[in-house]
């Protein structure tokens, strides 16, 4: 679910900040982005939270691999989420820095092909780059998106052990997934002898 809304992030434009990046050709480009009121709301919506009481970064983007673009940068959020086990709202802090790099899609299909194998330590592969444009709000929603705790709770509260679920003879022993199929298994393979 988590990735799913992160994935939707760009599409939805609820956060556009495009750069255009002929401009890295000259330069680095420096810049801090805020979220307004209203992207707020919206964005709490979509990130299915409370509310959104504040989102800003601060980014950074360069010139990588002659054609590229590399995005670095910041953001904090400030959120209200309900707290899953006593459902009060509570106040979630997110900051998180994040990296990105951006290949043009004809260098980028070179580069990465389906059948490579990509490794979990690895740096992200990049994305591609069309139109010469990256719209840096979508890439920080999308970064908050994956930080978003989707069950928080509040500190020191802990679930009452009624609701963890024990076994039948009333002891607070978590129970084992698959215990009552072999239970089952087991009451089938006596009766079949």
């Amino acid at each position: 679910m988590v990735e799913d809304r992160a994935a939707d992030a760009s599409d939805e434009g609820l956060f556009s900040r495009p750069i255009d990046l002929e401009r890295i050709q000259q330069e680095d480009i420096e810049f801090k982005i805020a979220a307004t009121p209203e992207e707020r709301e919206l964005l709490a919506g979509f990130l299915d939270i409370d509310r959104l009481d504040g989102l800003e970064a601060e980014v950074t983007i360069t010139a990588w691999r002659r054609k590229g673009a590399k995005v670095t940068g910041r953001f904090q959020a400030i959120a209200e989420q309900t707290c899953v086990v006593t459902l009060e709202p509570m106040e979630c802090r997110y900051a998180e820095s994040f990296v990105r790099t951006y290949l043009p899609a004809e260098a980028l299909s070179k580069q990465v092909r389906l059948e490579d194998v990509i490794d979990a330590e690895d740096d992200d592969p990049p994305d591609p780059l069309e139109g010469g444009i990256i719209d840096v709000g979508s890439v920080v929603l999308e970064e908050l998106a994956l930080v978003i705790d989707p069950y928080p709770r509040k500190d020191g509260v802990e679930i009452d052990s009624r609701y963890i679920g024990g076994d039948e003879d009333g002891s607070d022993a978590p129970q084992k997934p698959f215990a009552k199929l072999l239970a089952l298994k087991k009451q089938g393979d006596e009766g079949s002898r």
